[in-house]
């Protein structure tokens, strides 16, 4: 989480120092929110049969990626880099909140689950304030990069696996089994809808704040 508050703020402006227009940048930013929302839809399913660990570990590389991309003043490369940064995005907020619960439930820890993600959205924030405060400070030294915390994420942490076809019915797996859970549950499907609307206003403010702080004429 710290790589991505650290580059966040200054993505806009660095495409802008390319001379990249307000729409080329805009079709940038889509590509990205594009890529998260494609590749969120199946992305998860993939990490249950191959482990979660693994694609934690992939969010490393294709996040890697993405940053190394920003060195270029290329539109194609900027391009590859915001969808790779998307389907990162993507992995970011689901193949870890997956794998944290099934560890919570396989070590009989199920209680403690909502401690742990407590702790860990209040450590999300502290750290996005630091960011914030920091971020202008790391732009100047060398980058901090996602791959160390690959390498402790393979060291020490267990793999662990979704549900597969033997543990249960193909009924309540995949796409088929999340609709269907939406039709039972509404609470789930609400919460879907408030989390979709948050960050929907949150990717507004971050494309629109940085050229309103930086563009002569802009309200």
């Amino acid at each position: 989480m710290l790589a991505d508050w650290l580059q966040g703020p200054f993505v806009y402006a660095l495409y802008q120092s390319y001379g990249i227009s307000r729409a080329d940048n805009a079709a940038l930013f889509v590509a990205g929110f594009g890529s998260s929302a494609v590749f969120g839809t199946f992305v998860g399913s993939l990490a249950d049969k191959h482990g979660r660990r693994n694609f934690a570990a992939l969010y490393c590389v294709l996040y890697f990626v993405s940053c190394l991309t920003k060195h270029v003043n290329a539109f194609p490369v900027l391009m590859l880099g915001r969808v790779t940064g998307g389907i990162a995005t993507s992995l970011l907020f689901s193949v870890f909140d997956a794998w944290l619960v099934s560890e919570h439930n396989t070590r009989n820890l199920g209680a403690e689950l909502g401690g742990s993600f407590s702790l860990a959205f209040f450590g999300n924030s502290i750290v996005a304030i630091l960011a914030g405060e920091l971020g202008q400070i790391m732009a100047d030294l060398q980058p901090l990069t996602p791959l160390a915390g690959q390498a402790l994420m393979m060291t020490f942490w267990s793999e662990n696996f979704g549900q597969s076809s033997k543990e249960g019915t193909a009924d309540n797996t995949g796409m088929q089994g999340a609709l269907g859970a939406m039709w039972e549950s509404p609470a789930v499907l609400f919460c879907g809808l408030v989390c979709s609307l948050f960050e929907s206003a949150m990717f507004i403010f971050v494309f629109n704040w940085t050229p309103l702080l930086m563009e002569d004429g802009q309200p």
